[in-house]
């Protein structure tokens, strides 16, 4: 790199009378100059962040997000002040804020099902979207009152997650389908099947917003809900020949080639969703660890709604990835079994790796502070039943940011858990 630096001018000069000469001649030069000056790119592109070592730490006893992701309890304004709705077993409560003194509750009717709430969502229009441990509903809180009080609760049509005859249900053998909610849409799906006579398989899929209920369009009965698109204001359904479709609340879209695999009997293959903490969504195919030779793809979702395809590097072996975005930084990064990657040019590529026996996992194995900074842990597989491991952290590069190395595309960094 520093031949480059020295003679950049001499490189600019020559290149400029070689270009009057043929075009085989200036077509050479064009692509000697991007081969020398883009290695140079690469390393600058990632030199302002580092890697630096938080140190040994122990796995905590208990890591568990299930509270933080299910709360149990919201704060609604009304013209009367503050309250605040809360979930007690299988009852939803009103109280005024601050106080212990319950204003109204609603109780789910007894019946043959668990009644316990997991929890509660404020929707639109003072709807409380309620995510019960076998049963989902919505309830209106009435707020022209003084006091606010519940009102009636809107169901979902009676399904089951999986086919279920008359005489199975009648015994009580069948598991109801669960809903979910949508904030991009302000809304919950539901998909499952009808009780028939001998239990065939009979796909419907509905809809619930603001204590309405209606059948989802046909092309998307019978499809799985897959995730929340925030900056499309819309949803992912996976279709039943696992097609993904994109819906807005009025029109769906199936999303376009490299999903369509033509060899697997015209069905789309495999695929899953990862959503970045500034809420990109991308679709990826990683393969599965025992067939190296799957079809791996990577595309972020944009508007349109169109797939923008992101190469893969060869060296990314198959299996799984988990995907960030720093703060204050256009790059895409991703953590896999062995590798850190960060998107360069249009493709991912190793900044930092491990190999084995050592690996990156476990319950702290990645994770995206709230100032934006990514955390991962490496292990020794050889000392699988010790909760030990070493924790290092990627940062911008500062005087006080105690790096262990720059990061380089071109130069990936080997940590053994040192």
């Amino acid at each position: 790199m520093q031949f480059l630096k020295i003679n950049n001018n001499v490189l600019i000069q020559s290149s400029l009378a070689f270009w009057r000469q043929g075009t085989a001649q200036r077509v050479l030069m064009s692509l000697t100059i991007a081969i020398l000056f883009m290695p140079s790119t690469l390393a600058k592109s990632l030199d302002k962040y580092c890697v630096s070592r938080i140190g040994q730490k122990q796995e905590p006893r208990k890591f568990d997000s299930y509270a933080e992701n299910n709360p149990k309890q919201l704060t609604i304004r009304t013209h009367s002040g503050l309250f605040d709705v809360s979930v007690d077993h299988s009852s939803l409560v009103l109280k005024r804020k601050g106080s212990s003194t319950r204003l109204s509750e609603f109780k789910i009717p007894p019946n043959n099902y668990s009644l316990i709430i997991e929890s509660i969502t404020l929707t639109k229009g003072q709807w409380l979207w309620v995510n019960g441990f076998e049963i989902d509903f919505m309830i209106a809180v009435n707020t022209s009152a003084t006091i606010p009080t519940f009102g009636k609760p809107t169901w979902f049509p009676k399904i089951y997650s999986r086919p279920c005859s008359m005489f199975a249900d009648f015994f009580g053998n069948c598991l109801r389908a669960q809903g979910v909610y949508s904030k991009s849409l302000g809304r919950a799906f539901v998909e499952g099947h009808r009780v028939n006579f001998f239990g065939f398989s009979e796909p419907v899929s509905f809809e619930m917003m603001e204590g309405t209920v209606k059948p989802l369009p046909k092309i998307l009965q019978g499809a799985r809900f897959v995730s929340d698109v925030p900056q499309l204001k819309g949803v992912l359904f996976r279709g039943v020949l696992d097609e993904a479709l994109f819906y807005n609340g009025t029109t769906i879209t199936t999303l376009p080639s490299p999903l369509l695999n033509q060899s697997k009997n015209n069905k789309f293959v495999s695929w899953g969703v990862e959503n970045t903490q500034s809420e990109q969504t991308f679709i990826l195919h990683l393969g599965y660890l025992k067939n190296p030779k799957d079809s791996l793809f990577l595309s972020e979702l944009k508007a349109g709604p169109i797939l923008k395809p992101i190469v893969i590097s060869d060296e990314i072996e198959n299996g799984w990835i988990n995907l960030f975005k720093l703060s204050h930084n256009s790059y895409l990064w991703g953590v896999t079994r062995h590798r850190v990657v960060a998107e360069v040019r249009g493709t991912l590529q190793t900044v930092i790796k491990v190999q084995e026996p050592f690996y990156i996992g476990g319950p702290s194995g990645f994770k995206q502070l709230p100032d934006g900074r990514l955390t991962f842990a490496v292990r020794n597989l050889k000392k699988i039943s010790s909760k030990s491991f070493v924790q290092y952290s990627i940062k911008k590069t500062s005087p006080t940011a105690q790096c262990k190395a720059i990061l380089n595309a071109e130069n990936p960094i080997l940590l053994n858990g040192q």
